[in-house]
């Protein structure tokens, strides 16, 4: 800073509100970016405020880091486990839940059984003990996780899954009947593989075809 028309300068250090030891950014920032991570890639938002993509990797850790510092160290005794791919690229990575409060415990990459076995073997003995229900699809490589690690959990599968296996199996059983009617001249099942796959509320017309088959 420059005294008027005179050569004498002052250099005063002025605090800007940094973010986190060893960032050269502010805190305002680094706020300012995690928003726009929210709407866009690492590379976009990159693109957008010119900055690489190691330092936006760099603000959106530690902005995770600050999250995880303040969770509160809890025992969920009931946890829901599921995959997801990220950004249609079929890379799987698996998440863990609290099913009490909804909130994400922990992601591990791919979806293995080492995946999982990792968060759950990393656990202490308390918090294991305090799950009592895991609640997943019917991926075996977390059936083999959770019954590892987790030997006095029950493991509920989700009723999506356990439809499609019921509607797959009633669909095998009527195909082989169809079969066997047709090699007798009867074509009552013809075109009625929807009949048997609706909800019980719509199966009147089942029901009719089911009595005419019996009677």
């Amino acid at each position: 800073m420059f005294a008027g028309n005179s050569k004498k300068f002052w250099v005063f250090r002025l605090s800007c509100g940094s973010s986190d030891r060893g960032s050269h950014f502010t805190a305002l920032f680094e706020c300012i970016v995690i928003d726009w991570l929210r709407e866009a890639n690492q590379s976009a938002v990159g693109r957008q405020l010119q900055l690489s993509w190691h330092e936006v990797d760099g603000i959106m850790s530690r902005a995770v880091a600050r999250g995880l510092a303040r969770r509160e160290k809890i025992s969920p005794t009931r946890i829901g486990v599921d995959e997801t791919s990220l950004q249609k690229r079929h890379e799987y990575v698996t998440v863990v839940t609290n099913i009490d409060n909804s909130r994400v415990i922990a992601v591990m990459d791919g979806r293995t059984e080492e995946s999982l076995g990792s968060f759950l073997g990393a656990m202490d003995e308390p918090r294991r003990s305090a799950i009592k229900v895991a609640a997943m699809d019917m991926w075996p490589a977390y059936i083999n996780a959770v019954s590892r690690h987790l030997p006095n959990a029950k493991i509920a599968f989700d009723r999506f899954h356990i439809t499609k296996h019921l509607g797959d199996a009633v669909n095998a059983v009527r195909k082989e009947e169809h079969r066997k009617l047709l090699a007798e001249g009867d074509a009552t099942l013809t075109k009625t593989k929807y009949v048997w796959l609706q909800k019980p509320s719509r199966m009147k017309r089942a029901r009719r075809l089911l009595s005419q088959l019996i009677y």
